[in-house]
Order: structure tokens, then sequence, then C-alpha cells
């Protein structure tokens, strides 16, 4: 019974070790593969930290001091003088990404004019094109001051000598962040007035100074060449900023848990677990290995074995017998 057993299962035999072999090779495919996602995983998980302490804090805020002002000359009309005015700012990004800032709005605000004795009312508009500031790195804010007002009010004005020039600066703060290759944008607003002092006889322009508000604005003389370079800051409100930093915080905490999660399923699969079925160390897997059963059978079965029949194909047999026996 042996013998015929054997010719009938000799045709299988083949085909049964190219199978395990198949089985074993993907095996040791998938832990490979496990492995290399693994480092992948570690990679992102150090990057995400990377991302999260370097954007903290996530927004410092932009200094600026004043470089010149000058104004152009008059023009007439039969009711109106009409004037340019220029204000440069120099600014410098503290940041580790870009910040651009672009007016509200079709102008960025009203020019207003103020003197003693006089109410205090618009005479124009500015404009500020907008301006990229790059990570860590200084730019130019300029402001563009149309001004526009009656005869006889320009007429009362450079008779009586200085007055103070308001520009509302209402701007947009647009904030650039980035991880890997997806742009993250953070957007806020930001109000301040800047004034200065002139003197229309002359053209003459004073330091640039800034505030939050009209009521706390402190503009320096006309004539006082140790103001100049007066430092303001441009900036998210501190509820923005807060904002900001409670969604910064939770991305890059949520991201970090999952590669680090990730990583561990990934490394356990790889070294060995049962998800990843058996390894090539499974003697039931294991190409030309003869497991004890199958050993035992050939042995006993020597006997009954004709002369033409070597050992070491009776063994073989019994191996593959052994398996067909244990699968049925």
């Amino acid at each position: 019974w042996l013998k015929l057993f054997i010719f009938h299962s000799r045709k299988f035999r083949s085909t049964d070790r190219r199978v395990r072999g198949a089985m074993v090779s993907a095996l040791s495919s998938a832990r490979v593969c496990m492995a290399i996602f693994s480092a992948m995983f570690v990679g992102f998980f150090g990057y995400t930290a990377f991302i999260w302490v370097k954007y903290t804090p996530v927004y410092s805020p932009i200094r600026c001091k004043g470089v010149g002002s000058h104004m152009t000359g008059y023009t007439f009309d039969s009711v109106s003088v009409n004037l340019t005015g220029y204000s440069t700012l120099s600014c410098s990004n503290p940041n580790n990404y870009p910040i651009s800032l672009v007016q509200d709005g079709i102008d960025a605000g009203d020019v207003l004019v103020r003197r003693k004795g006089w109410p205090m009312h618009a005479v124009g508009n500015a404009g500020i094109p907008e301006v990229i500031f790059a990570s860590r790195r200084e730019g130019s804010l300029h402001a563009i001051l149309h001004v526009s007002m009656p005869l006889g009010e320009a007429l009362q004005l450079l008779n009586a000598g200085v007055a103070e020039l308001i520009t509302e600066i209402n701007v947009v703060v647009v904030a650039r962040l980035r991880y890997f290759w997806l742009p993250v944008v953070v957007t806020g607003h930001q109000f301040q007035v800047c004034g200065f002092q002139a003197r229309l006889k002359d053209r003459a322009i004073g330091a640039a100074a800034c505030a939050k508000s009209v009521e706390e604005l402190v503009i320096p003389d006309v004539d006082d060449l140790s103001a100049r370079g007066h430092v303001t800051s441009l900036g998210l409100s501190l509820a923005k900023y807060h904002e900001a930093t409670r969604k910064k915080n939770i991305a890059c905490g949520s991201l970090g848990l999952v590669f680090l999660l990730c990583f561990g399923a990934c490394g356990a699969c790889a070294v060995r677990s049962p998800w990843c079925g058996r390894t090539a160390r499974d003697p039931k897997l294991a190409v030309g290995r003869v497991p004890e059963p199958a050993r035992a059978l050939s042995l006993s079965s020597a006997a009954v074995v004709p002369q033409n029949v070597s050992m070491t194909n009776v063994e073989d047999e019994a191996l593959h017998i052994g398996m067909l026996m244990r699968a049925t």
C-alpha cells in the first residue's frame, strides 16, 4: 500500500514543495515590508516633533521702526489742494515662516489731520502695497497717503505752521506655515494708527510713531531727530494667538500619536507576530526538513519497501505522506 500511495502522490510532490517555498518567500517579504513601514513611521514622528518645536511659539510679532517720510509737491484745482505723502517702515520677521501684510479693503484706512483748536477730521485715505516678509528676514513696509483738502483749509494749514497727519492702518496678517508639502495658512486682522508732524510750508516731515489707538498715540516733534527709529509691533491679537497655539498643539500631538502607534504595530509585526503568519523557522513550513512523525513513519515502513526504492526517496515520500495525512 505504501508503494501504491507513493506512486499516486509522486506527481504532487514537486508542486507542494514549490508552494511551500513561495509561502516562505512571501512571509519573508512581508516582514521586510513591515520593517520598512516601521522606519517610515519613525521618520514621520520625528518630523512632526521637529515641526512642533520649530513653530513654538506659533507667532512672534513683527517689529517695525520708521526710517523716513516725505511729501511730494502740491497740485491745485479750483476747489482743493492735493498732495501725496510716503512713509516707510523697516520691519523684521522673527518667525520661522514667511508672513505677508495686505490692506483690508480698498484702502488701508483714512488719513486724519489734527491741530490744536481744530476738530480732527479725515482729509484723505491711505494705501499699503502688499509686502511679504521672508522667514527671519527684514523688509520694508510702505504707506502711501493721498491727501485732498479744500483750498481754504489748506491755506490755513500753510499759515498755521505744523499739523499732525494720522494714518489708520487696517491690514490682514497672513502667516504661511508648512507641514511636508501641505500649506497651513493662519490669518488675523491688525489695526493701528501711525502719525507724524508735517510742516506744509517747507514740506518737512517728522518721525513717525504708532499706537493701538489715537488716544494712545504720541507723535514726536517735527524737528526731533532723536525720535526717529521708534519701534512698533504688528501681529495677531491675543485671542487669535491662543487659538493658533491650541490648533498647532492638537494637530501635532494627534499626528505624533498616530505615527507612534503605527510604528509600534509595524515593528512588532516585523519582529514576530501571529498576524504576520509563521516564519521560515517554523518546521511545518521549512523546505527539506522531515518532521518527526513523518520520519518515524518512514522508519517503521522500511521493511515493506521494494528493493528498487532507495531509502532517501522513502523518507521524502514519507514526509509528504505525513503532511498529507496531517492535513486530512
